[in-house]
């Protein structure tokens, strides 16, 4: 019986050594995913929908990722910079894909 108790702790505790591994694996491994056609407009900190809802990034490599492949309807300031807190009516229908 003792024997029998040894590998069964010997079984957890390699159990939670390994799920404690996971996470740090996980972090090697980023992605994210958005339609980049339902942004209207981007600023540093987070971009409009085209249905006028405020969206902050996820993280900095988000930002980075749409703002080199965007980087011409990409605003290099904050949102709130100006009066109209960067949703700009007369150019929402203009494609800023």
């Amino acid at each position: 019986m003792k024997m029998r108790t040894i590998v069964i702790l010997a079984g957890v505790v390699a159990g939670v050594a390994m799920g404690a591994q996971a996470p740090v694996q996980a972090a090697d491994n980023f992605s994210f995913s958005f339609d980049t056609g339902n942004v209207a407009f981007a600023y540093d900190d987070g971009y409009w929908d085209t249905a006028h809802h405020w969206h902050r990034w996820h993280n900095v490599r988000e930002a980075r990722a749409y703002r080199e492949r965007f980087a011409d309807h990409y605003n290099h300031w904050r949102h709130d910079r100006d009066r109209d807190h960067g949703w700009h009516e007369d150019h929402h229908d203009d494609d800023h894909r």
